[in-house]
């Protein structure tokens, strides 16, 4: 089918303009429906351009990939700890003989230190092996091996009942004490 022939409406994709514009709106973190507010489609028409246009697909999957590296890192940084250089203005006061005094600018390097974050390290260990550092804890009730504190009652005897409440009160209550 010849370009002439198309039915519809001219696209609004411009090859030049929007692959570059899409990097950009991705290293900021804005998802595929935002970018679609910014170009002013809808966001039916932007998963079309990514099908349609491969420079459009790899720039955002790009765009979306160097956001990525570059957050990991810097979470990787601040949950290990890390050192970083800046320079920074001192002011440098000359007295001469009590007469007068002058003051003058002088950069100098410092080296700050930025101890390991305990929050991040959670963060990336829930995250990378989330089976093993999850808040939630899978119990096995067929195991009984693995159930520790819970008394198990008869519900049949009322009387039975209140008593091992009676008694469960009391050890609390002597946990409290000691």
């Amino acid at each position: 089918m010849s370009e002439e022939n198309k039915l519809g409406r001219p696209t609004l994709y411009n090859p030049d303009f929007h692959p570059k514009k899409v990097v950009g709106y991705c290293l900021l973190g804005l998802t595929d429906e935002q970018m679609a507010g910014i170009f002013e489609i809808a966001v039916s028409t932007f998963y079309e351009w990514k099908k349609t246009y491969p420079d459009f697909s790899e720039a955002i999957k790009s765009g979306k990939e160097e956001a990525d590296v570059k957050i990991a890192a810097s979470l990787f940084k601040r949950a290990t700890g890390h050192k970083e250089k800046r320079t920074i203005p001192i002011k440098l006061r000359t007295t001469v003989n009590g007469e007068g005094s002058t003051e003058r600018v002088e950069l100098v390097e410092v080296e700050d230190y930025f101890p390991p974050d305990t929050g991040a390290q959670i963060f990336w260990l829930k995250n990378r092996n989330p089976q093993m550092w999850r808040d939630k804890k899978e119990i096995d009730v067929n195991d009984p091996s693995k159930i520790t504190g819970v008394t198990l009652v008869d519900d049949d005897d009322d009387d039975d009942v209140e008593a091992e409440w009676a008694l469960e009160r009391e050890a609390v209550e002597n946990d409290k004490t000691k």
